[in-house]
């Protein structure tokens, strides 16, 4: 791989040699000054133009110019900035965190969106991995909204909503083709090389036909030294390996998720964003994919062979949109669109591997597993008979059976969803005083999970009880903008939301499965188990006051709601009765141009919720705990002294983050009574995220286009529960009454430095190299290890409950521009 990067990199320097006379027309990145910046029209938040300046909500912008400054790589790398974000890693890709609410490997209360498109799963969950988005050189900003934005999105918009907005080129009959490609190395080390090659088209037909692409494609690996060689292993009570591995990272897609299951069927296509532009036709597609190794200590299923822990985030979309001319007056427009969603997972263990109960008895993983995925399962034969599927399941799953095969089993899982979608949006009415519009969707979705046990040669050992579900949505949405005399500015909406869940019941290999259910006369009677038409309704209001006390100087008011309906999964895994998770949402914002180079943000905010779904990796099943809340505020001053130099820097404090630990089941003192565990005292603490953080970052740009940036970031203490008697070493109890102990994941600080050249000034026009510096100076770096990195078992959790980040890296790239 190193070799055909080098051949690329030649190629490159070819090129520009052979280019040299050529005029470069490229407008300088360092063109907007702060009052400009303020000036900019944006639309996430109101899904019309607004300036920036004046936007209702808590709003940040990262631009094309912010990209190049500091050499972001991808979308995680480049919200890390955003004050109230905090970027983590999280054992397998890096998230963002929005506001204080720790998202696990499950991002599920953030709305991501492709030139407003959305792009996390429509019926699932609403998940989506930030790390999925790895490449953004052809973004020309980043709108990130920080609080709800339910009132215009619906589900799924409880805390942020991130909008990617693509370059479109500037071309004219004089320049009708844009070509750019670049060559990357995103890790160079002696064990690390991940190469990555971006290609972005774009080609004017005529006035009316335009073609616009982005394609991207990366492959390779990262060391990382988990340091855990000399932690002692529960389930075989004994240290592990030397706690190092390779860290497996690649573009790949899978469309069928029993495919993926049972062959491991996957491609490595490039990942790609286009646009045909037809008259009042646009035509999209979207396809953006990643396979990435989970780390150690996630080795319960990995003992001998790490780099097979892998990871699958897919999503995809093709779409038409119509924006007729002759309706231009009212902004109408019409999208029908067709999204594919998948994620998957796969593990390998060993015939040697054990584990320890609670009680002390050694027991082989996989006999332990044909108990775990069987009981209480039943399904009907060919004659109509109802068989325990643990009957079918055990004779297989033995020692004995794995070494006939090679002594190695799989576990693959995978989970695709797929919807059709219809909006309208229109402004029926449009003054400079005075605009009203309204919007509406339908969507129809249709999910479906497998799961199973393989012996190495992929021959399936059983299937896992997985979920098949369909369902439909439908919304309507109003909004008014009264804008009086440029000095008060109200936005107020409303928005009404309906879902429907048809059907969810669990399936093995396509067969229904049955459960025992007691009927009203005491006796279990066999149904399918699942549950029908399950109904959400959910009304969101937002209002926003904005009273410009000079042309520079704004403060703003926002009360607003927000939504995430239950899913499926929740409602078949959570024994009782479900509610969607609601928040209210108060701000105020002061924003202040001090000059035309410098701004001053100033943000606090109040957010609660009513509850949340937890994940209780011990009995497979969702907990209903009570709400979560924060206080808190963030600063943003940005400084531009002339168009070269930029400085910029915030702070952000959580004053009363509050989360509740009723929802933590996995945490009960299951050991003291397996059977009935007492049930967990309830008390609110600032779990799992950082209470504190403060960024900063400055470029200067020399008149010889050489480009030179630094950044600071810094997380407070991270405090988080962990369950007794469960780590090694633990005294019993803790504390009387308590089923967990505190524990603090340590501060982390890092700086990076790049430093770019664009050779125009040396008569090369068209390439730029640049070199990037991640932690230059190697600092330790702390992040909370999340429970389902952990491991699925009750047994079996590390300390000190953290995982560490990758250490300095070093990125080149080289960028040529046709």
């Amino acid at each position: 791989m190193k070799t055909k990067f080098l051949f690329f990199t030649i190629f490159f320097l070819y090129f520009s040699q052979k280019n040299f006379a050529q005029k470069n027309d490229t407008i300088d990145i360092f063109e907007l000054t702060i009052e400009e910046l303020m000036k900019i029209e944006v639309t996430t938040i109101t899904k019309t133009e607004v300036k920036y300046f004046d936007v209702p909500a808590s709003m940040s912008i990262i631009t094309k110019q912010d990209i190049k400054r500091y050499g972001y790589r991808n979308l995680a790398e480049a919200l890390a900035r955003v004050p109230e974000v905090y970027t983590h890693y999280l054992g397998n890709d890096h998230e963002s965190d929005f506001r204080g609410f720790f998202t696990s490997m499950y991002p599920r209360r953030v709305l991501y969106l492709i030139n407003g498109h959305k792009i996390n799963d429509y019926f699932f969950f609403g998940d989506f991995q930030t790390s999925t988005i790895g490449d953004i050189s052809n973004v020309e900003r980043i709108e990130i909204v920080r609080g709800p934005g339910a009132a215009l999105y619906g589900t799924v918009a409880v805390i942020g909503v991130v909008n990617i907005i693509t370059t479109t080129p500037k071309l004219t009959e004089e320049k009708k083709t844009f070509l750019n490609i670049s060559a990357s190395l995103d890790d160079i080390s002696e064990n690390s090389f991940t190469q990555k090659y971006q290609l972005q088209f774009a080609h004017r037909f005529s006035e009316k036909i335009f073609f616009n692409s982005h394609f991207y494609w990366f492959s390779g690996k990262s060391f990382y030294d988990s340091e855990t060689k000399n932690t002692i292993t529960p389930w075989i009570g004994a240290k592990t390996s030397d706690g190092t591995q390779n860290i497996i990272l690649q573009t790949d897609y899978f469309w069928d998720a029993k495919q993926l299951v049972t062959e491991n069927k996957r491609y490595q296509l490039p990942n790609f964003t286009a646009n045909l532009r037809l008259f009042d036709f646009n035509f999209g597609a979207i396809l953006h994919g990643r396979c990435v190794t989970s780390v150690i200590p996630r080795h319960i299923w990995t003992l001998n062979e790490p780099d097979k822990a892998t990871r699958y985030w897919n999503t995809s979309s093709i779409f038409c949109e119509w924006n007729p001319k002759k309706l231009k007056n009212i902004d109408f427009s019409a999208k029908i669109s067709y999204n594919i969603q998948s994620r998957g997972s796969g593990f390998s263990f060993n015939a040697k591997d054990s584990m320890i109960t609670p009680e002390g008895k050694k027991i082989n993983m996989i006999e332990n597993y044909a108990i775990f995925v069987a009981f209480p399962y039943f399904f009907r034969n060919e004659k109509g008979n109802f068989n325990a599927y643990l009957k079918y399941v055990k004779p297989r799953m033995t020692v004995a059976e794995m070494k006939k095969r090679g002594n190695e089993a799989l576990l693959r899982w995978a989970n695709v969803d797929k919807s059709w979608t219809f909006d309208i949006q229109a402004s029926p009415y449009k003054s400079e005083m005075f605009t009203l519009m309204f919007g509406s969707s339908f969507s129809s979705s249709d999910n479906k999970n497998y799961g199973a046990y393989l012996y190495e040669n992929n021959e399936v050992i059983a299937w896992s009880q997985t979920m098949k579900a369909d369902g439909w949505q439908t919304n309507f949405w109003s909004q008014i903008l009264f804008n009086w005399a440029n000095k008060l500015i109200v936005t107020a909406g409303i928005r009404y939301d309906y879902q429907n869940i048809r059907d969810a019941h669990y399936e093995i290999d396509e067969i229904p499965v049955y459960t025992l259910k007691l009927n009203s006369q005491g006796r279990f009677d066999t149904v399918i188990y699942g549950k029908k038409n399950r109904e959400a309704q959910d009304f969101t209001p937002r209002i926003c006051l904005n009273y410009h006390l000079t042309k520079d100087f704004n403060i703003r008011f926002l009360y607003s709601q927000a939504f995430r309906a239950v899913s499926a999964q929740e409602i078949l895994r959570y024994d009782g009765e479900v509610e969607s998770e609601k928040t209210d949402n108060f701000e105020g914002i002061l924003s202040y141009n001090i000059s035309e180079n410098f701004n001053l943000t100033f943000n606090a905010f109040r957010i609660k919720g009513n509850i949340v779904y937890y994940w209780n990796p011990l009995l497979l099943s969702y907990a209903q705990g009570s709400g979560w809340s924060n206080t808190g505020f963030s600063l943003n001053a940005v400084y531009a002294r002339s168009k070269n130099f930029n400085i910029w820097g915030n702070i952000t404090y959580y004053a009363f983050l509050e989360r509740a630990t009723n929802g933590l089941d996995f945490m009960k003192d299951y050991i003291k009574n397996p059977t009935n565990p007492p049930n967990l005292p309830n008390e609110y603490h600032p779990l799992d995220s950082p209470t504190f953080l403060a960024k900063a970052g400055s470029s200067y740009s020399f008149y010889s286009k050489t480009i030179i940036s630094t950044e600071m970031y810094f997380n407070g203490e991270i405090k988080v529960l962990t369950p007794v008697n469960q780590n090694l070493g633990d005294p019993t109890p803790v504390q009387a009454g308590k089923n967990f102990k505190e524990y603090n994941v340590p501060s982390t600080f890092t700086v990076n430095f790049m430093i770019s050249q664009d050779f125009r000034k040396f008569r090369i026009y068209g390439l730029t190299m640049m070199l990037k510096v991640r932690n230059v100076f190697n600092t330790k770096e702390h992040y909370m290890l999340n429970t389902s990195m952990q491991t699925w078992e009750k047994n079996t959790y590390y300390k000190p409950n953290e995982v560490h980040g990758f250490g300095r890296q070093f990125i080149f790239q080289a960028t040529y521009e046709f």
